[in-house]
């Protein structure tokens, strides 16, 4: 189990990945590039982290925003960044347990 302090039910984004650096997140994607999805997947605090910078990167965004909220005894992650070329916001959303 996770054990990470809130604030109002908000989770610092930095102190998430730092505490599951090396842990294996049981991950569910629910929403990919604006788009409802239902995928599953295990990765580590450290993996996760590259995916999200690799998104950003891929869009080539210097705006990046990551909210972080507990939810019961689960975690929920959303990315937004900006893509400039489409002029869109693009959001991801996972669920961790």
């Amino acid at each position: 189990m996770i054990n990470i302090n809130t604030y109002n039910d908000f989770v610092d984004a930095k102190e998430f990945f730092n505490n599951t650096k090396y842990i294996e997140l049981n991950l569910k994607r629910v929403m990919f590039d604006n788009c409802k999805c239902s995928l599953v997947s295990r990765l580590t605090g450290q993996e996760l982290k590259g995916l999200l910078d690799g998104i950003k990167e891929e869009i080539e965004s210097e705006d990046e925003y990551i909210f972080i909220t507990k939810v019961n005894d689960s975690y929920f992650i959303r990315q937004e960044v900006y893509d400039g070329f489409e002029d869109e916001n693009i959001v991801n959303e996972w669920m961790v347990r």
